[in-house]
């Protein structure tokens, strides 16, 4: 059964009185300013125009956009991320479809895509590997920057394979290679040699659970958040090991992870330990948290 909107209505259908019907609808779960935001995603969404092409024109809401916003409004209310709600999120310019089969994508993550190709600018073609690819950010923001290189992203989840592909296909990026792999249980990977390798793989302790808001714990994947408490650095000390053992990473390749701030000097360090990979830092985030590692391996 389609869901419908409920009252109360707004005054009229013009755009500051459905944002103002908005904004009481809505205000007793965010600030003013994050609110703002979301109801003007909500709106451009509906409207399929900005907020200055509405103003001009002047845009009128019809009945059915004024239901649609309502049972937006109302699934905001019941903790649902607004991502997924409009089934968008932006990322690294690109608008890609979001549902609960991946993780939402994060201004994190595009800060270590852009770190990496910042690294990778003066170099010719590469082999590109994201590991645990989600909705496929990294992978698509890649391709699109570098439509040059030969890219692979796997993943241990068909239904986020499937997402991805589904995005990879809406945004004209199909040359990427996406592969079913199980990281942990070693399934094998096809016989390739990267230049560079990238992962934002589960980091969170799940004791960290209970303190995190439930727009995440009730709609993102858990298998794309959590690790073992005491395993924090399971999926890093895999793939580094195995980019090593198994030749996915050559000689000189650059990796690169999106870290826990409270586990990324230990990510580092276990590098560092193994005695594999050499120019390992840690890079802060836009927060001045240490959130991405580097390496080279040797």
């Amino acid at each position: 059964m389609v869901r419908r909107g409920q009252g109360p209505w707004p005054a009229s259908n013009v755009n500051h009185d459905v944002q103002t019907w908005l904004m009481q609808r809505m205000e007793m779960l965010s600030e003013e300013r994050e609110l703002r935001s979301i109801i003007r995603l909500m709106l451009d969404k509906s409207s399929g125009m900005s907020r200055s092409e509405r103003l001009m024109l002047p845009w009128l809401a019809s009945e059915s956009q004024l239901d649609q916003l309502a049972v937006w409004a109302d699934r905001f209310m019941e903790g649902e991320p607004i991502q997924y709600i409009l089934s968008s999120a932006s990322f690294m310019g690109l608008e890609l479809q979001v549902d609960a089969r991946g993780l939402i994508p994060r201004p994190e993550t595009e800060e270590l895509v852009r770190l990496l190709l910042k690294e990778t600018q003066e170099k010719g073609q590469c082999n590109v590997l994201d590991l645990g690819t989600g909705s496929g950010c990294m992978a698509l923001a890649w391709q699109h920057a570098r439509p040059e290189d030969d890219v692979m992203a796997c993943d241990v989840s068909d239904a986020a394979l499937a997402l991805a592909q589904e995005n990879a296909a809406h945004l004209g990026l199909v040359q990427i290679d996406w592969v079913l792999h199980d990281l942990i249980n070693g399934s094998p990977m096809p016989d390739w040699s990267f230049d560079v390798l990238m992962s934002n793989p589960p980091y969170i302790p799940q004791l960290e659970k209970q303190e995190m808001t439930m727009r995440v714990t009730r709609h993102e994947p858990e298998l794309a958040l959590f690790v073992p408490n005491e395993e924090p650095l399971l999926f890093y000390k895999a793939i580094g090991s195995r980019a090593v053992s198994e030749g996915w990473l050559c000689s000189g390749g650059l990796l690169g992870f999106e870290c826990h701030r409270n586990f990324s000097h230990a990510v580092a360090a276990w590098l560092e330990d193994s005695g594999e990979w050499e120019n390992v830092r840690v890079e802060q985030d836009m927060q001045n948290a240490p959130r991405m590692v580097l390496a080279i391996r040797r």
